[in-house]
């Protein structure tokens, strides 16, 4: 039950942390660092993208923050950053697509280009902006 870092220039600290992709760093149990350039930090986070970043802690694998576009940002307990320069802010925060940001506890932009700023607020379309708390909330599109 070691730290691995395994990719050339990088570093893993906690147990069962995988530091594998090139100047990649794992901090905490279970954090994995796979992608080029990768950061995670928290117990079970994912940063898988290259250049991504991960912070924040999940008590299960996967519970953790994911990082895993390329060039994104994901911190907060559960938060998800899938598409390629997006980032999630916020505990189970996820933004989705290429460029989305979700900024707020839940706070979801799956659409390309989307923003969605406050607790539970949705941008699901192309270029969509939302702000406000879910249910109470203005749609820009």
């Amino acid at each position: 039950m070691t730290s691995k870092a395994t990719g050339d220039a990088s570093s893993a600290f906690g147990v069962m942390s995988n530091a594998s992709g090139k100047g990649a760093a794992a901090f905490g149990a279970v954090a994995q660092a796979t992608g080029d350039g990768a950061s995670a930090m928290g117990i079970n986070s994912l940063a898988s993208g290259t250049n991504s970043t991960a912070i924040g802690s999940g008590n299960k694998p996967g519970e953790g923050a994911k990082a895993t576009g390329n060039s994104s940002a994901a911190i907060g307990s559960g938060a998800q950053a899938t598409g390629d320069n997006s980032a999630a802010i916020g505990k189970g925060a996820e933004a989705t697509n290429e460029n989305a940001a979700a900024v707020g506890g839940g706070a979801k932009a799956t659409g390309k280009n989307a923003a969605a700023i406050g607790g539970g607020a949705i941008a699901d379309q192309e270029n969509a902006v939302a702000v406000g708390h879910i249910g109470d909330f203005i749609n820009f599109i």
